[in-house]
């Protein structure tokens, strides 16, 4: 099993659980990165409010990654979507007045033409008011900020 192939498999596990679907008007966006994270970096505590012991919320996240992560990808024109087909992890985020959001971006080369945002765009790992793989564009209203996260290593032949 490559890198890739593992991160995918955590992810459809992820999405295969009701765990995360909304209940009562809320979503698990938070909750279901943390868990993928979890199971592909075991005892990493990155994303956990160490004060309330409990997971990060999105926008607790955005501030983290914004303070902590370097190499914000910017999406254009000329962007080269072959470094969401390496085994690295990244994740979209964005804060919001009550709450943010966050994704993952989905491994792999698959891109999307965005006619609201007019560019290509990756396809991510929703949790929300829809849990599914979808283009970026389609899980934010607003172009989030993309944080590389750290590389994935993981035996080929695992």
């Amino acid at each position: 099993m490559t890198a890739n192939e593992k991160i995918n498999l955590e992810i459809y596990k992820v999405l295969s659980q009701d765990t995360f679907l909304p209940k009562g008007g809320e979503t698990y966006c938070n909750s279901a990165v943390y868990r993928i994270l979890e199971s592909l970096f075991p005892g990493n505590k990155e994303l956990w409010n160490k004060e309330k012991k409990d997971i990060m919320m999105a926008n607790e996240m955005y501030d983290y990654l914004k303070k902590n992560k370097v190499g914000v990808v910017v999406l254009d024109a000329l962007s080269d979507f072959s470094i969401f087909n390496t085994p690295h992890i990244y994740i979209a985020c964005c804060k919001g007045e009550s709450h943010g959001h966050i994704a993952l971006i989905k491994p792999g080369r698959a891109r999307c033409w965005s006619g609201s945002w007019g560019k290509y765009v990756p396809l991510c790992v929703n949790i929300g008011k829809k849990n599914d793989i979808m283009p970026l564009s389609e899980a934010f209203k607003e172009e989030p900020d993309i944080f590389h996260f750290r590389e994935f290593c993981w035996g080929e032949e695992q």
